[in-house]
């Protein structure tokens, strides 16, 4: 199951330079051309201060216990 996710929800990115950082949902789109499309969001990472473009697959929700 795939998650959408929408603009200005707080996710988890999971950077494989970086590892986990706390990021805010900016904008999404889509990726590719014809059948071989896929999600693709804009996040804010407030720990590095910066934008990056990341597939659903590196995102995650934020647990609150």
């Amino acid at each position: 199951m795939k998650n959408n996710y929408k603009s200005g929800q707080l996710v988890i990115y999971d950077d494989i330079m970086y590892g986990k950082s706390l990021c805010v949902i900016l904008a999404d789109g889509v990726a590719g051309y014809g059948n071989d499309t896929r999600v693709i969001y804009v996040v804010y990472s407030f720990q590095h201060s910066s934008t990056c473009l990341a597939y659903d697959s590196e995102i995650s929700e934020i647990q609150v216990t």
